[in-house]
């Protein structure tokens, strides 16, 4: 390439930086060992070239994402919530009642408002059944002398064990006993 010469500057790249032309070495190049062409390796290399099938590229778009399941029967779902958030947030917002599903979207319920989503943000919402909730037993107090009532209404005085007193507010003498 150094040595080609230049029709418009008549002259090589070499001459114009060293001065002078380059010489090749003659001993990387052996003539004799040049065998003429073979007709048969060309015609056979090229019909080899036109067999060859291009291989498909990779497609980037067909990764497909986990569908749980017990996706398509639920009818409550969880949403991921799809922004950065501070730590200790919750990732999911939820149930949310599901209205509607396609192949790849689900029509939910958020506040009052219908929201179509993507199913790569939805895992479904296992409820428990619902039940008749007892109300809690009530705790009767056996004895209304239990609760400390006192003539001069005075919290008790408590002595720890290096010698100091210890005196409660009279708004929190009835939780301590």
């Amino acid at each position: 390439i150094r040595t080609a010469v230049k029709e418009d500057l008549q002259s090589s790249c070499s001459e114009l930086v060293y001065g002078t032309t380059l010489r090749l070495p003659c001993d990387m190049i052996d003539v004799s060992d040049i065998s003429p062409c073979d007709i048969e390796f060309i015609t056979d290399l090229c019909h080899r070239m036109q067999q060859l099938n291009p291989v498909a590229t990779s497609a980037h778009c067909t990764d497909r994402f986990y569908i749980h399941p017990s996706l398509k029967s639920s009818s409550h779902i969880f949403l991921r919530v799809d922004r950065v958030q501070p730590p200790l947030r919750q990732p999911y917002t939820g149930p949310h009642k599901v209205l509607c599903r396609t192949e790849k979207t689900i029509t939910i319920d958020i506040n009052g408002r219908k929201t179509t989503v993507s199913l790569d943000r939805v895992k479904p919402a296992h409820l428990l059944p619902e039940t008749v909730l007892s109300p809690p037993p009530v705790i009767k107090n056996l004895k209304s002398t239990d609760v400390h009532t006192s003539k001069n209404d005075e919290p008790p005085t408590y002595v720890t064990r290096s010698g100091r007193r210890v005196h409660f507010p009279k708004k929190l003498t009835t939780y301590i006993t």
